[in-house]
């Protein structure tokens, strides 16, 4: 599977810019495009197709000079790197063993995995991954949740 990085729009207001509120430092307008990239997940019994997201920054003065060619589905060059930490950080949100709020934050030895996502163009660029511990914890919540299907 050959994987691209698309440019996308925003899903909260349908923009290809979504601009920040708050001023930069040196007091110009920021925000930022949404990038996707399709990747094969091996992480499962079952080879799926996951799709990463990612936001890159850029200033207002910048985007209207590059708006004409920004056009949403625009395939880049680069890559959606993944990078994982122990410590919580910029950007960074707790990593979860499923797609909603209630899912098990995933652990490594007791401590929260935080995970970020980043559009990069560096060549050679890979991901920063941390396998986490609490397996167990995942598979009982699985379990409970397919038993919570069953009986519905």
């Amino acid at each position: 599977m050959t994987s691209t990085v698309k440019l996308t729009v925003n899903p909260a207001n349908g923009q290809i810019f979504t601009a920040n509120e708050n001023l930069g430092k040196d007091g110009k307008v920021y925000g930022f495009l949404r990038f996707e990239q399709e990747i094969l997940n091996f992480s499962s019994s079952v080879i799926n197709v996951k799709t990463l997201s990612a936001l890159k920054s850029i200033s207002l003065e910048a985007y209207e000079k590059a708006q004409k060619s920004l056009i949403e589905g625009m395939e880049i060059g680069g890559k959606i790197i993944i990078t994982e930490s122990l410590t919580e950080g910029i950007g960074f949100k707790v990593k979860r063993a499923g797609g909603d709020e209630n899912s098990p934050v995933c652990t490594f030895n007791g401590k929260p995995i935080y995970r970020k996502t980043e559009y990069s163009d560096v060549e050679g660029e890979t991901h920063s991954l941390i396998a986490h511990t609490n397996g167990e914890e995942i598979k009982a919540y699985n379990a409970m949740k397919v038993s919570a299907k069953a009986l519905n």
